[in-house]
């Protein structure tokens, strides 16, 4: 709050006598509010704490205009949709300066600090730590180790926290500096970054913990996540593998409930909404897509989380998933698979009518034996997802060709995804943008 009443004196005090350019919408918010007059002094004492806060972090500075006056403004590095939505936000930022962005972790890392400023879903981090302890168990059975002590070591298990150590003493540093948080701590906790480093899909990821019946809470923790990861993080420590985990998230919350997304980057234009009410009959532009194009880094990173969910569906032979996982045309669509491998009979020889750009999960099966036939598996760890496998070529107005090479176990790689994207229609409902082409060598 401090920082957008911060920003908002900097949008509209520009021509403001010297005194009332800095902090008056926050003094103006605090007078306002329904305290006694001692309570609104500590309050503004409290406010100048956190501003304090923001100056150190490198969230706000100080500019001199041509007057001489020294007007506070937001740091101008930062992303412009920027926001410090976390009660730990600001630590979070100091956490990230603390990283090596040349780690090979760097990537994960962010994504780890991000979560622990995020509320905890305690049904997911229950399941977890019951995952855990039943390995646990397992291994101290095979062992030998009797009840009692087993018991004992059970009650140490707790649900996995990468970065513990570091985030609480990064946390304890922090609170030396900013003693208005020592009422709170990190949350260490690894859903997103276990998500990320297996490539799980959220049906994936449901079944693996059993969260049927609380889906609702993993998808508003994965949406929560995304948007903290794109708003929080500044762009200076945006480096590519974190623009990959960025459309990641986008990719797996998107193919959830495309929903949530388009509302929210909806509110992140308000501008459209007042020139869709005076001139209602203009076409609108989806907001997702406009988001998508607006930035190449945000387009290159969506077209690669695309393509390695599409590899790693296709190395666990899970065809239904792939079929799932590209762009289908309008007559495909809501068929089934036998439906849409009739239709493919009259590219094999058969009597079917083709429905042109369709991929049923018998089509993928059937142009990924002869791959399987020569090859004991498809690669799609880590190694699989470096940008090199993946080439991304502009041949028109909003229209590419990508090519995603294919990793086997013997380092041959002759073989590749091809795959176009054609984003013309300015109106397209979000969903997968991958139109595929053929896969072979």
């Amino acid at each position: 709050m401090v920082l957008d009443l911060i920003q908002r004196d900097a949008d509209t005090n520009r021509d403001a006598p010297p005194p009332e350019r800095n902090f008056s919408a926050l003094r103006d918010l605090v007078a306002r509010c329904h305290e006694d007059d001692a309570t609104k002094v500590r309050l503004l004492r409290f406010a100048a704490l956190l501003v304090r806060s923001l100056y150190r972090a490198g969230v706000v500075g100080m500019a001199r205009e041509d007057s001489g006056f020294r007007r506070v403004v937001v740091a101008g590095d930062l992303q412009w949709d920027f926001s410090l939505h976390q009660a730990l936000s600001i630590f979070a930022l100091t956490a990230l300066e603390r990283l090596d962005p040349a780690s090979l972790t760097y990537a994960v890392d962010v994504v780890s600090v991000v979560e622990s400023i995020l509320e905890n879903p305690d049904i997911v981090l229950r399941k977890q730590t019951d995952r855990a302890k039943g390995k646990l168990v397992e291994e101290l059975k095979a062992e030998g180790v009797p009840y009692e002590e087993r018991m004992a070591k059970l009650e140490e298990v707790t649900h996995p926290k990468p970065l513990a150590d570091f985030l609480f003493g990064a946390f304890e540093a922090f609170c030396e500096a900013h003693p208005w948080a020592a009422g709170t701590e990190p949350k260490p906790k690894s859903i997103g970054r276990e998500m990320f480093e297996t490539f799980a899909g959220f049906s994936d990821y449901v079944k693996s913990y059993g969260l049927e019946r609380s889906e609702g809470v993993l998808l508003r923790y994965l949406s929560q996540l995304y948007r903290t990861l794109d708003q929080t993080v500044p762009e200076p420590a945006k480096t590519d593998a974190v623009w990959d985990v960025l459309g990641f998230f986008r990719s797996l919350v998107g193919e959830t409930d495309a929903s949530l997304l388009e509302e929210w980057e909806s509110l992140r234009h308000p501008e459209e909404l007042l020139e869709l009410r005076t001139q209602p009959e203009k076409r609108k532009e989806a907001a997702w897509l406009k988001e998508l194009l607006s930035d190449p880094r945000v387009f290159a990173a969506r077209v690669r989380a695309e393509m390695h969910l599409l590899v790693r569906a296709l190395s666990r032979k899970d065809w239904e998933d792939a079929a799932e996982r590209i762009w289908q045309p309008a007559e495909a669509a809501g068929t089934d698979g036998a439906a849409m491998d009739g239709a493919q009979g009259s590219a094999d020889g058969g009597t079917g009518a083709e429905v042109e750009g369709s991929w049923s999960p018998e089509r993928f099966e059937r142009d990924l034996a002869p791959f399987f036939a020569e090859h004991a598996e498809l690669v799609s760890g880590p190694q699989s997802r470096f940008h090199q496998w993946t080439s991304l070529r502009s041949t028109g107005t909003r229209q590419w060709t990508v090519t995603q090479t294919l990793l086997d176990p013997e380092g041959d790689n002759t073989w590749a995804v091809f795959a176009e994207i054609d984003l013309r229609d300015e109106t397209a409902p979000d969903g997968p943008i991958l139109r595929l082409t053929r896969i072979g060598a």
